[in-house]
């Protein structure tokens, strides 16, 4: 099989929510689902995020997530 240049780019989304949200998937043929989860339950090693999808997961390893997190 012939080698196929390719190029990816993963966008990263991150929001506050002040007070209750509840979040709609709009797109169905696009998005399975949306869900607010804390960094605890991304990071849990045997949780159900896990394998992390690899941007993600370098994201995590090089950067400093926490203010994401932070609750008003």
């Amino acid at each position: 099989m012939p080698e196929i240049d390719r190029h990816y780019v993963a966008v990263f989304m991150a929001a506050n929510v002040l007070g209750s949200a509840e979040v709609r998937v709009m797109e169905p043929l696009k998005c399975e689902k949306w869900e607010w989860i804390s960094q605890a339950q991304l990071l849990d090693s045997k949780g159900p995020y896990q394998p992390l999808f690899s941007p993600l997961a370098k994201m995590v390893d090089e950067h400093d997530l926490s203010p994401l997190f932070e609750e008003e």
